[in-house]
This record gives C-alpha cells, sequence and structure tokens, in this order.
C-alpha cells in the first residue's frame, strides 16, 4: 500500500473512532433514562454498528470484488427490509405502495454497476458520509424525537432524527 493510501486508511480510522467515541458519549446520555435491558440491547446494537462499519471499511479496502460482492449484500438486505416494511405496513392496516419497487430495483442495480465501476475510494468516502449520517439521525432521534415519522412503516422513526441527519 503507498503512503497516500496509508495516510487516507489512517486518517479515516481515527475519523471513525472520533465519531464513533462522540457518538456514544451523546447516545449514553440519551439511553439514561432506559431499562437495564433496554440499555444492555442499545449497547449491544452500538458494538455491532461499529464492528461493521469497520469490517466494511476493511473490506472495501480490498478492491472492486469485494466491494461489489458489498454492495450486493446491501441491495438483498434492502429488499428483505423493504418486503418486511410491506408486511408491517399491511397489518397495521396501512399501505405500502407497489411503486416502491419500481424505484428500489433499478437503484439497486445501478448501485452494484456502480460499485464494480467506481473507484474503490469514492465507495468508501459514500459509506462512511450515509453511515455518519444514519448515526446522527439515531442518536438525535433518540435524544429529541418526539413526533412519529411512519409508524405503519418504521414504528421508532421521528421527525426529529429526521432533521438530525
Amino acid at each position: 500500500m503507498s503512503c497516500a493510501r496509508n495516510r487516507i486508511v489512517t486518517s479515516l480510522a481515527v475519523f471513525i473512532f472520533l465519531a464513533f467515541s462522540f457518538g456514544g458519549v451523546l447516545y449514553a446520555y440519551s439511553l439514561r433514562t432506559q431499562s437495564i435491558a433496554r440499555k444492555r440491547d442499545r449497547w449491544r446494537k452500538y458494538w455491532a454498528y461499529l464492528i461493521i462499519v469497520l469490517s466494511v471499511v476493511a473490506l472495501i479496502r480490498f478492491g472492486p470484488v469485494s466491494t461489489l460482492l458489498f454492495v450486493s449484500a446491501i441491495c438483498v438486505r434492502g429488499a428483505y427490509e423493504l418486503f418486511e416494511a410491506g408486511n408491517r405496513a399491511r397489518s397495521a392496516g396501512g399501505t405500502f405502495y407497489p411503486r416502491t419497487w419500481v424505484v428500489y430495483v433499478p437503484l439497486a442495480i445501478l448501485s452494484v454497476l456502480g460499485a464494480g465501476l467506481a473507484p474503490t475510494g469514492l465507495v468508501l468516502f459514500v459509506f462512511v458520509v450515509i453511515a455518519t449520517f444514519d448515526g446522527a439521525s439515531q442518536i438525535s432521534g433518540q435524544l429529541f424525537g418526539n413526533r412519529k415519522l411512519a409508524p405503519w412503516l418504521s414504528p421508532n422513526k421521528t421527525i426529529e432524527g429526521l432533521a438530525g441527519c
């Protein structure tokens, strides 16, 4: 690995460490009124998320084939989540629009194709930005969230969490 790449990977690792440290402090504050069992469950999720982020950074760093496999796995998992969201919406008496699949499938295909063609550094940058905003929205939603965004689709999402990203 070249010196420039070493610096980029080191900078990224430092950024992730600082972001997760800051986020961990806010996360601990947001959990202060929760039960012990809930705190334990949430901290398990926090550490799993950190491990996933660091693993993804390492995986993407290995090049286009691992990046392509990673993005493909995300798209498959996204399709599963979309399917489950539709089931939740229907069982709660809500509406789940089939048009969602019409949008999701082409975007997933473009994502996989783009991951195979895009420079690894760009894919890594996009992933880190998304992971950072996802964490920020979760913490801001837990700290300030009062108004549900779409309870029939995702019961824990709040308008404040959306604004926090």
